[in-house]
């Protein structure tokens, strides 16, 4: 005897494989174009991203910042003249050494004459540099990395070594500052900060 819904089974497994099909939707080869300004549009605000500053390193009597192995003072702007000074390639001894503001930065830019500096605002920073100089006055490259000395360090945030410190002015006052470098120290000189 057969079975009545074998028949209905096949029939509608029939109707379904018949009418089953794959939909597919074409997608737009390019995007639509956005309107902005219209009535009715929501407004678009840029807003600038500040580019991160480095912050240096500032070591601590617990851990020490190792001077870098070949130390290389870094060219001093010229004078207008385009390519500045040549790399110091002398390497005789340090008998004199100079320690001085460099320029001071502002909203992340150069203050104008600010080379030489002895004064700046809150929250501008410091570029410091020194130049080691033979018997002759002529520079030279020292052995060592230069060691600067604040005489009121919470005044300043940054840089203690190298030819180029940075510090960041923290709080109002004066301070005494100098650098040393192969047992030569520089002049003192003092900065004040308003």
């Amino acid at each position: 005897m057969r079975s009545a819904t074998a028949p209905v089974v096949l029939a509608v497994a029939a109707a379904a494989l018949v009418s089953c099909h794959t939909i597919t939707e074409d997608l737009p080869s390019h995007p639509s174009p956005v309107q902005v300004g219209g009535p009715g549009s929501i407004p678009v605000i840029v807003i600038p991203v500040p580019e991160q500053t480095p912050v240096p390193v500032v070591p601590s009597p617990s851990s020490p910042i190792a001077p870098s192995p070949n130390p290389r003072p870094t060219a001093t702007p010229d004078s207008g003249g385009g390519g500045g000074e040549p790399p110091v390639t002398n390497t005789s001894p340090v008998v004199k050494l100079n320690a001085h503001v460099y320029f001071i930065e502002c909203d992340g830019a150069p203050v104008p004459g600010s080379g030489g500096a002895d004064s700046g605002p809150v929250g501008c920073r410091i570029h410091f540099d020194c130049t080691g100089r033979d018997s002759t006055n002529s520079p030279t490259v020292p052995r060592g990395n230069p060691v600067w000395t604040y005489s009121n360090p919470g005044l300043v945030n940054g840089g203690n070594t190298g030819f180029n410190p940075v510090v960041i002015m923290k709080a109002p006052g004066c301070f005494h500052y100098y650098a040393e470098v192969d047992g030569v120290r520089s002049n003192t000189s003092e900065f004040c900060i308003h």
